[in-house]
């Protein structure tokens, strides 16, 4: 037990010396920096004074400025980072830095050591900023973001060396391996647990401590290594932290559609497909006398609805949303505002767009004549609000598609679509009006009932049914001598 607390004692021993050494030498590499920097000063102090003018006018691309002091002076360096920069002290600029600034819209990160080990610094585009370490960072480059498609990246680590064991995908940046379970450990997480890895699309990085900082391993798309063989002084079960290199990052171009043209509208026929009720009123008396005066004053809604569907959508970005907006223009129905559409896919890859619309024609009842009946007692009157349902269906209709895309870009496609649409033009309104025999209505004070069951019976229309339809029931309730029927 005693020569175990000797061995323990001895390691505590080395890893302070190995800190001590390393902050020893991050110093003393500033020193003969500074000895160099020394005699030519002058020279580039002239040089770096034209770039603190080019700071004042930030362009419009990314990109990060390092500043010398803490404070500006005339003779202060600054350094502009777009490219990685894996070694500072080839720009002249390793162990430099006191402020930070990033202009644009992506971030960047600074590293205390080269090639992008040690303390990690992440700037966020925004003012100017003091360096977390004063004259402390070795290597710079910018930030990604990642669309987490395996596509664009996708490594494979294993928990065992040579590639076995229980395994775990990464598509993108994984912070915190504490936060990832393990599949066969349901309690365990994958920190410090990576003992191979197959990287299988695209460049990747392992950090030893969480947030991408410490010792840094690097794999090239096509490797697979075993980090070490186990022994506490290899790299065996050392990552914290994981995610693709981003200077060779190349996510997948997506595109998700806008706008669709239809080509050729007029080849464009509608079809009648019959007609929908949205509103029914009827009444009638035996008893009373005068004029009566019956109006249609509140009418139900109706639903248009656009279908789309395409078999060549592979390169469509649908995962972004299951709903997003659409603008259809170049339709006979006169559809050119963007509308909400939702998707689904279907066997064999075609993707088929629809929206649903309610519209309402209550607005404004009140004002048509058409919508009033009138009646002379002993009678009965009936009205009846009506929409013709139209349909367009075409299987093979030319389109052109405007799509925008992950990229920045955007582009068209000509294709074809199969196009299903059903509008709603306009509401019309049968109405009747008809008097009852007087002698008639005293044998049989229920006769209006007839003109009730009428609308009763085509308040909710089949698609053959018409207005000579209704217009043969409404005579049967007049017939045999109970009144006289009559179209208005």
């Amino acid at each position: 037990m005693a020569t175990f607390f000797k061995i323990l004692l001895v390691l505590m021993i080395l890893v302070c010396l190995v800190d001590f050494t390393e902050a020893a030498r991050k110093k003393g590499r500033k020193r003969e920096r500074n000895r160099k920097n020394k005699g030519n000063k002058d020279k580039e102090d002239d040089k770096e004074e034209e770039k603190v003018d080019t700071v004042e006018e930030p362009k419009q691309e990314s990109y990060m400025m390092l500043f010398q002091h803490h404070h500006d002076t005339a003779n202060e360096m600054t350094l502009k980072i777009t490219d990685p920069v894996a070694n500072l002290h080839t720009l002249n600029f390793d162990d430099r830095t006191s402020r930070v600034q990033v202009f644009g819209d992506i971030a960047y990160e600074l590293y205390s050591e080269p090639n992008f080990h040690g303390y990690r610094m992440f700037v966020k585009p925004g003012p100017r900023i003091d360096a977390a370490h004063n004259d402390w960072y070795s290597s710079a480059r910018k930030v990604c973001t990642y669309d987490n498609n395996p596509e664009s990246a996708k490594v494979i680590v294993y928990e065992n060396s040579n590639l076995q064991g229980d395994s775990k995908e990464f598509y993108g940046a994984e912070t915190d391996l504490t936060k990832v379970r393990m599949e066969k450990y349901q309690t365990a997480h994958w920190d410090n647990k990576i003992s191979s890895v197959h990287a299988v699309k695209g460049d990747w990085e392992l950090y030893q401590h969480p947030d991408f900082t410490g010792k840094r391993w690097l794999f090239k798309e096509g490797e697979a290594i075993t980090l070490g063989s186990g022994f506490f002084w290899s790299d065996h079960d050392k990552g914290s932290s994981i995610r693709p290199v981003c200077s060779t990052y190349k996510p997948v171009v997506t595109c998700t559609p806008y706008q669709v043209e239809i080509l050729d509208s007029d080849d464009l026929e509608p079809m009648i497909e019959g007609v929908e009720v949205i509103g029914s009123q009827s009444g009638g008396t035996c008893s009373a006398t005068g004029t009566h005066t019956m109006t249609l004053s509140n009418t139900d809604s109706v639903t248009e609805t656009v279908s789309l569907e395409t078999s060549t959508a592979e390169e469509y970005n649908w995962q972004n949303s299951q709903e997003f907006g659409l603008a259809l223009i170049g339709a006979p129905w006169g559809v050119g505002a963007a509308i909400s559409m939702s998707w689904t896919e279907s066997k064999g890859g075609s993707v088929t767009m629809t929206s649903s619309e309610t519209k309402s024609f209550s607005t404004g009842n009140e004002k048509s004549a058409s919508q009033s009946v009138t009646y002379d007692a002993p009678g009965a009157g009936l009205i009846f609000g009506v929409v013709e349902r139209f349909v367009y269906d075409k299987s093979n209709t030319p389109t052109k598609i405007y799509l925008k895309c992950s990229d920045g870009t955007e582009k068209t496609e000509e294709g074809r679509m199969k196009l299903r649409s059903v509008t709603f033009p306009s509401v019309n309104y049968w109405s009747w009006s008809g008097k009852f025999d007087e002698k008639e209505c005293k044998k049989n004070s229920n006769l209006p009932e007839c003109v009730n069951n009428v609308r009763r019976k085509y308040q909710k229309m089949d698609f053959d049914t018409n207005q000579a339809k209704v217009d043969r029931n409404w005579d049967k309730c007049f017939e045999d001598g109970k009144g006289i029927s009559k179209l208005k």
